[in-house]
């Protein structure tokens, strides 16, 4: 298994059909039954070990939740992932802006042709 740590490093290791499995880490058998089932159906596995910061209310509890990347990564290669994506710094994980249609005009459903 390959640790990657930034979006460059894990581009670079794509190939084939790839499972994505994102988690925040402290993999538990939630976790491990979705990467057996990627395993199962694609030919590269990559999971990701991300703790969002925005997913929570109080400083204290982003402190709190468990975070173990060395046993996270065994738990993940005993269940056949290829790439463990653990982002170490800010802006690894930059999410590029999706170009938006404009959006559509409102129509009532009266106007709306039936099936």
């Amino acid at each position: 298994m390959k640790i990657a740590r930034t979006v460059a490093e894990v581009r670079a290791l794509l190939h084939g059909e790839v499972g994505l499995v994102p988690t925040m880490g402290a993999l538990h058998d939630g976790h491990l039954s979705l990467l057996r089932a990627a395993r199962a159906e694609n030919e590269l596995v990559v999971a990701s070990l991300f703790v969002n910061a925005a997913q929570f209310g109080e400083q204290s509890d982003l402190d709190a939740y468990p975070r173990d990347e060395a046993a996270d990564a065994e738990l993940a290669e005993a269940t056949g992932v290829d790439v463990l994506f653990a982002a170490s710094a800010p802006g690894s994980t930059r999410a590029r802006r999706a170009r938006r249609a404009p959006p559509a005009r409102a129509t009532s459903v009266a106007s709306r042709p039936s099936a």
